[in-house]
């Protein structure tokens, strides 16, 4: 017997041992007992015989042949989880597509007896409903224990495993099978050795592709299902100005040396992305893999379209809104080597690259790379350290960095690279400020310079940072807010779906209803959101073309790439949209761009809101003129003069950063100390505020540490719990790790009840 440490889909603060009678690698995915459970494990390592009385049990099966996740991953993923100080089963859990690295759960399913049963009438029609497989916890909803004893002792039901999903959907590929190619179908094929049967029959149709197999030109072989990729127009990649060249043979000089971290600063639309394929092609050229990290799934289609470009079927794509076995297929192509590519969100962080030789972090200064729920990990930071684990460059590229990277690059710890211009001598757009008086969105500049861009056959963007129809409903009655019961948010009126929602614990009700408070029946809308926008300019311009980018509207992938192909052949005059157009995408078409309430954002109780709020103003102004005809951007605001609104004006990043590093070294914020956020909930408030003390407590007894708090969290209360917060300064990262370590020994003695989260490096404070 030999004995390996595995990690399981579990809340364990640790690995278990299990024993095996055949040698296992570390990274392959093994099937294990777990009490009268089953459930996929993955090995990291082989162990010592352990001592003791326990009993160790035994892997039960096998389900890789070769290790999916590569040694340098391994080592990384155990890295984040002791730093995050999570349990291993959560960080792991980042690394596989759903499914892969579960517990296997009991579904039941009809037999043939049951079939015959209900055909001649011996069952109950209920039994119907298992036609499809049905798992034990829809089951158990739906029939008694009683119920489904009988169903399965009469053999009308059979109980099994669910093993699906555990591998990669496949499909028939057809396979060249040699010889010299004839037709325009089999000359397709030998270019390519094998390719998708369906992607053949759409191309060439069912007849060429039967003939193919009929005379035994190609042969029919079962591999992973290819997911449909972007369609790529023909013509040559742009050669790179002498600025961007310069750039590309200084980042090819570090590549030999290793980790080395690049901030690249491009104005928006200098050519950042060529800089990356440029500098990909070197890498890849020497035999290494490449991974891609963009902010948003609304900016995979664009980066990805210019790898596809590039780098053909060596490009995969990760995120989460591919279907599950879309996402399966392209991880189990990288894992397998076959794709040496990866673009993608920030859980495209963890894929199984092997021999990875660059990192690139696009958008760099994104909140979107910070995740919120579960684990609350940076993707920025962490591809930072994955780097360095792996002895790779990394390059952060952004029109606005984040303020800490800059400063970093300022201090020497970055190498900085800057682009100053345009290619092929387009400028920046021209920038005005209009300040807003009453009460509508629109000024009557903006409407102007929307008639006029029009009028030229020109397209117009325009960003409002909030979706829906109105962010707030008010009783006309008695004065009060319609907001949810769970959180301290308002409802958002959405006016197509007829509903009132709440934007973070998805709360909704049928609008209108009756007022809670005095049972009143007339409301007032407040403020506008996206979808308002959108039913104001047609009234506006009938004439005009209007559609809207949002998540209520951008519900797939394929509707993101739809309406993109759309917005870039001009079918669409004006754009309403969200954060999700502010950055990223190249839209020619596009001259004006319009900012209806340019300091949404400045008014959180965060550290960052000022820091944010530049970044969305430049980053969407960005988006004007980056075709052949000048760009406008008009910024519609109530505070002018806020040196966060003048940076803007200016597109003057340098004034911005030093105002705004001025006032963080004043209150001790990043980049000058280190954060640690700790949030207790719990669904009675005096037992959240009694935690958030108790915690408190135990951290001033740590000198190196500062104690803020506690205090109720700006949101006090989401999703029916109520939230107290207590934050912790230091002088470096490692000033916490002993601390927090001791802290979750002693909440492991808490009341059941409680929830603490620990967040460090928080990128907010709400």
């Amino acid at each position: 017997m030999r004995f390996y440490n595995l990690v399981l889909p579990v809340p364990l603060p640790g690995a278990l041992v299990y024993a095996s009678k055949a040698p296992l690698l570390p990274g392959v995915r093994v099937l294990v007992p777990v009490k009268t459970r089953r459930m996929v494990g993955v090995v990291l390592e082989e162990v010592p015989e352990p001592s003791g009385p326990w009993e160790i049990r035994e892997v039960e099966e096998v389900l890789d042949q070769e290790p999916l996740i590569p040694q340098e991953l391994l080592r990384f993923l155990l890295w984040c989880q002791g730093y995050y100080l999570a349990p291993p089963g959560e960080v792991f859990r980042l690394a596989f597509p759903p499914g892969f690295f579960r517990e296997i759960r009991r579904r039941y399913r009809l037999t043939p007896a049951g079939r015959q049963a209900l055909a001649e009438g011996r069952a109950p029609e209920a039994l119907s409903w298992f036609r499809k497989a049905r798992s034990l916890r829809a089951t158990r909803s739906r029939f008694t224990e009683a119920e489904l004893s009988e169903f399965l002792a009469r053999g009308w039901l059979s109980e099994e495993e669910d093993l699906s999903r555990l591998r990669p959907p496949e499909e028939p590929w057809l396979e060249f099978a040699g010889g010299e190619p004839l037709g325009e179908a089999e000359r397709f094929l030998a270019e390519r050795g094998r390719w998708p049967r369906r992607f053949l029959e759409e191309i060439f149709g069912r007849k060429a592709v039967e003939d193919l197999l009929r005379e035994r030109r190609a042969r029919v072989v079962s591999l992973p299902r290819l997911r449909r990729g972007p369609v790529v127009e023909s013509g040559e990649r742009p050669r790179p100005s002498p600025e961007q060249l310069s750039l590309i043979r200084e980042i090819e000089r570090f590549l030999p040396q290793g980790f080395t971290v690049f901030l690249l600063h491009g104005v928006t639309g200098s050519g950042k992305t060529l800089v990356y394929l440029e500098v990909a092609e070197r890498v890849l050229a020497q035999g290494k893999s490449v991974l891609v990290l963009v902010p948003e799934i609304a900016l995979t289609p664009y980066v990805e379209t210019h790898f596809v470009a590039a780098f053909g079927r060596e490009v995969a794509v990760l995120h989460s809104a591919l279907s599950p076995s879309a996402r399966a297929a392209e991880w189990f192509r990288v894992a397998r080597g076959e794709a040496r590519v990866v673009v993608g969100t920030r859980l495209a962080l963890f894929a199984p690259l092997r021999d990875l030789g660059l990192i690139v972090v696009d958008e760099e200064h994104d909140p979107s790379y910070k995740q919120a729920e579960r684990l609350p990990y940076q993707a920025r930071d962490l591809a930072l350290m994955r780097g360095r684990m792996a002895g790779v460059p990394v390059i952060l590229g952004s029109a606005t960095p984040s303020v800490k990277s800059f400063y970093f690059a300022r201090t020497g710890r970055y190498r900085y690279l800057r682009l100053k211009s345009r290619p092929s001598g387009r400028r920046l757009p021209e920038v005005e400020l209009v300040r807003l008086s009453g009460p509508e969105p629109f000024s009557s500049r903006l409407l102007e310079a929307l008639s006029e861009t029009l009028s030229r056959g020109e397209q117009a963007l325009l960003f409002l940072n909030r979706r829906g129809y109105a962010p707030a409903v008010y009783c006309r009655e008695c004065g009060e807010v319609l907001g949810c019961p769970n959180c301290s948010l308002t409802l958002t009126y959405h006016r197509a779906r007829g509903l009132l929602l709440c934007h973070f614990c998805g709360h909704e009700v049928r609008a209108f209803p009756l007022c809670p408070h005095c049972q009143g029946t007339a409301f007032r809308l407040s403020g506008s959101g996206t979808e308002r926008i959108e039913e104001e300019l047609r009234k506006y311009f009938p004439g005009a073309e209007v559609a809207r980018l949002d998540r209520d509207t951008v519900t797939s992938e394929k509707r993101l790439t739809d309406l993109l192909r759309r917005l870039r052949r001009g079918e669409i005059q004006i754009l309403v949209g969200t954060q999700m157009v502010a950055q990223g995408h190249d839209l020619p078409g596009v001259t004006l761009v319009g900012v209806l309430l340019a300091e949404g954002g400045l008014h959180l109780p965060d550290y960052r809101a000022a820091e944010r709020t530049f970044q969305l103003l430049v980053q969407v102004a960005g988006r004007a003129g980056r075709g052949n005809l000048p760009g406008r951007v008009i910024l519609q605001t109530r505070l002018p003069e806020h040196y966060v609104l003048q940076a803007a004006l200016k597109q003057d990043y340098e004034a911005f950063f030093e105002e705004d590093l001025a006032r963080r070294r004043a209150f001790s914020f990043p980049p000058f100390k280190r954060l640690c956020l700790l949030l207790v909930t719990s669904v009675r408030e005096e037992k959240a505020r009694e935690g958030a003390e108790r915690a408190a407590e135990f951290f001033r007894s740590w000198p190196e540490l500062e104690v803020l708090g506690p205090a109720p969290a700006p949101l006090a209360r989401l999703a029916g719990r109520f939230r107290w917060q207590v934050l912790l300064r230091a002088p470096r990262a490692s000033a916490f790790d002993r601390p927090l370590q001791r802290f979750l020994e002693e909440v492991s003695r808490w009341p059941s009840g409680l929830r603490v989260t620990l967040d460090r490096d928080p990128e907010e404070l709400l």
